[in-house]
């Protein structure tokens, strides 16, 4: 089973791999969207995912923040009380119900920044 969960937006794959790479040197399980398989109903594992997940990890950006599948991850997670939200970009505002609590803002990835509640 996966620690966390990693939800971001394709387009910033290349900026969100470096934590997910810190998180696996770390020894934790990471899942995200590069595992789902060919012709595997991507909605069905992404909800199965969520529900086995420790915790979340969203990454907002200036392009996730109009993402309607990171705005349901992360709605699941925040539901779930598994949400653990970042920005790697600075000025973005987020959407509702994300926008009333501090989310830090990271140009590097320290894995202090997630150690908490969830035992991560």
């Amino acid at each position: 089973m996966a620690d966390i969960f990693i939800s971001y937006l394709q387009q910033d794959r290349r900026r969100v791999k470096p934590l997910v790479d810190a998180l696996i040197a770390e020894g934790y399980q990471v899942w995200w969207d590069l595992e789902i398989r060919a012709g595997e109903s991507f909605g069905r594992r992404i909800e199965a995912m969520l529900k086995k997940v420790r915790c979340v990890v969203t990454v907002w950006s200036q392009h996730s923040v109009d993402s309607e599948w990171v705005y349901a991850e992360s709605t699941r997670a925040k539901d779930r009380g598994k949400f653990v939200p970042i920005r790697i970009d600075e000025g973005i505002e987020l959407p509702l119900p994300f926008n009333n609590r501090v989310v830090p803002f990271v140009t590097f990835f320290k894995i202090s920044m997630l150690r908490g509640p969830f035992g991560v």
